[in-house]
């Protein structure tokens, strides 16, 4: 049985989304990478206002124009980064990764 399903979303400025499904068809997971961050507010649905909440009460680090954001809570983790034209990052919801899934593994 395969552990989940991805579907690829590209963004017409070039950045390119995986959305990772359960087999019971549950986005467990997201990555990006591309010249522009993508829409948040869309691909987190109901979890977006938590993460701004999160995101409001966590320091970005800057080096040089180098921005990193990381919001790490028991429901969601989202890990960004990026400068001008160069942004990637990834967010999940621990609790709905199908058993036996890496994380760091996802393509």
């Amino acid at each position: 049985m395969q552990q989940y399903a991805m579907h690829v979303i590209s963004a017409a400025s070039g950045t390119i989304v995986r959305e990772y499904a359960s087999p019971d068809d549950k986005v467990f997971a997201i990555t990006w990478q591309g010249p522009t961050p993508p829409d948040l507010r869309t691909l987190l649905g109901e979890y977006f206002t938590p993460y701004l909440n999160a995101a409001a009460s966590t320091a970005q680090t800057r080096a040089g124009s180098h921005r990193q954001l990381s919001v790490s809570q028991p429901d969601l983790v989202v890990q960004a980064a990026g400068h001008a034209r160069s942004f990637r990052g990834r967010a999940f919801v621990p609790s709905l990764i199908p058993a036996g899934v890496l994380i760091d593994a996802l393509p």
